[in-house]
């Protein structure tokens, strides 16, 4: 579908799979505090992430379309995944699965700054390169950079955890 508003009370996510398949711009998307399991963007057109902080217990994927991301902060507990067009919003993305393997991958797309907080998992960027228009923390866990160039126009703070190069450069 097109726009998803919680307006009031709450949203019970139930592991499914939220899917956006609409072709037409201008659509919103707002949970309201509320968390959403997969969140999953296939239709052509645009959304907006309304909410300061929105947050999926499972993979946030955006196969097809744009999507504008939270000014403020998106939690993503499972894979991070951006076929098409994600805007940044000048937000946070935060990866929290701790519990095994996850994929950023950001086809092109730029993001804002990134936050690892995998505990004992990890997260593998898939892009040979990407930029990052703010900061890179490694909060805890492994993060895993492409083989080619990862651009981090902020800070690179990985005191707590463990960055792997992939035999590529940060810049």
């Amino acid at each position: 579908g097109g726009s998803f508003t919680v307006s009031g009370g709450t949203f019970d996510a139930n592991s499914g799979v939220l899917a956006f398949t609409a072709s037409d711009a201008g659509n919103d998307v707002s949970f309201n505090g509320s968390d959403a399991a997969t969140v999953f963007f296939a239709g052509a057109g645009s959304w907006s992430m309304s909410d300061v902080r929105a947050t999926t217990t499972a993979d946030f994927i955006v196969a097809n379309g744009t999507v504008t991301l939270p000014g403020g902060t998106i939690t993503v507990d499972g894979n991070f995944v951006v076929l098409d067009t994600v805007l940044h919003n000048n937000g946070l993305v935060k990866l929290i699965d701790t519990a095994g393997s996850s994929i950023l991958t950001l086809s092109g797309s730029d993001l804002y700054s990134v936050d690892v907080q995998a505990g004992g998992g990890d997260y593998t960027l898939s892009d040979a390169s990407a930029a990052l228009l703010g900061d890179l923390t490694i909060t805890s866990g492994t993060f895993t950079a492409g083989a080619g160039t990862l651009s981090v126009a902020g800070s690179f703070d990985t005191s707590a955890a463990v960055f792997a190069h992939n035999n590529g450069t940060v810049l």
